[in-house]
Parts: structure tokens; sequence; C-alpha cells
């Protein structure tokens, strides 16, 4: 199998050029993705971010500014089948927040192991979520959060 000689990743959060980048290479990484962006602002959240993360075609990297409640640095998977352009919403390709193991949860744009838990801990102790907007009860998972997930999320 070989790998693409070129990757097209969106590099966005606290970066000086957020925007879609092509990275070209055996083992593109995060760190380059940044660079290509123009580098971390000031304000970017380092805690969270890991320069060293492989990527592959079509992912997303936000890196989150310092103050962002429970953010953190997202690498996300592309969305498997679905064109980028605004095509239809393919239910296979989101994220039952009410059935999800914490692997598939931390696929979600801002949602690290510990977001995971949570938001499992939550659907047990609070019941089943009726609305995506309901993932906003778990701690951590605020408007913003929310609104990088909302596309990839179903109850």
């Amino acid at each position: 199998m070989s790998l693409p000689s070129e990757l097209y990743v969106h590099v966005d959060g606290a970066v000086a050029n957020p925007g879609v980048y092509v990275l070209s290479g055996e083992s593109p990484r995060v760190g380059q993705a940044v660079e290509l962006a123009g580098g971390l602002t000031e304000d970017a959240d380092t805690l969270s971010v890991n320069l060293a993360a492989p990527l592959t075609d079509g992912e997303k990297v936000y890196i989150p500014h310092a103050g962002e409640e429970g953010e953190q640095a997202v690498v996300s998977d592309p969305v498997s089948g679905v064109p980028s352009g605004g095509a239809a919403q393919d239910t296979s390709s989101t994220v039952d927040i009410n059935t999800a193991t914490a692997e598939e949860l931390q696929s979600l744009p801002g949602v690290g192991e510990a977001t995971a838990r949570a938001i499992i801990e939550e659907r047990e102790r609070g019941g089943p979520f009726t609305s995506i907007e309901d993932i906003m009860r778990v701690s951590g998972i605020g408007e913003k959060k929310f609104e990088c997930m909302r596309e990839r999320i179903r109850v």
C-alpha cells in the first residue's frame, strides 16, 4: 500500500495563518503543518499539543488558545465518504453520543481521554442525551467546543 505523496490538512485555532495546507513526505507531522500555518500564536495552549503526531490526508488540526476551557489540541479524522463542499451528512460518519465508546468519542474535535470519560459518566448519571446540545451538560464542553463537534455528533 503506497501512501499519497501529498496530504491536505486543515490547520485551525491558535496558529498565525489558519487554512488548508499541502504537506509532502513519508510521514508528515502536526509540527510541520503548524509551521506551514505560520507557527503557533503567543496565546497557543502548548501543553496539549503533540507536534510529533503523524497526519493523514484530510485531517483537521485544531490548536487551542490559552484559556479555552476544556479544549485540547485535536487531530480529527477526515469524514469518510463525505466530500468537502457541503454534501449531506452521512450518519455513518457521525458519532452517536449515547452509544459511543471512549475511543469513538475521542475521534471528535476537542475530545480527549478525560472528556470522553466525562461524556460517558454524564450519560450514565444523567440519562441519555435527548439532543446534540445536551452534550453541553458535560463539564468542559461549552459552546465553542460544541460548535467544533456539532456536525460530527448525533443522538
